[in-house]
């Protein structure tokens, strides 16, 4: 099922890297949280709303999208 949480946690080999890429639950069972500063927060809202425009804009209703966005 797309846009699902299951298995959407980093394997134990993966937190053992020196950057290791987390995932969805990885942030909501540790409790972590994203701080950006304002500058940076307002960049990611423009980018989400335009982001957004487009699908909106080539959906007819009919259909969900998932949206992932990576942070490196």
């Amino acid at each position: 099922m797309q846009g699902s949480v299951v298995d959407r946690h980093a394997s134990e080999k993966e937190k053992a890297k020196d950057l290791p890429t987390y995932k969805d639950k990885d942030f909501i069972g540790d409790g972590r949280v994203l701080c950006v500063g304002s500058d940076i927060r307002q960049k990611l809202l423009n980018v989400f709303q335009a982001d957004t425009d487009v699908i909106i804009f080539f959906s007819i209703g009919c259909c969900m999208y998932e949206y992932c966005i990576d942070f490196i």
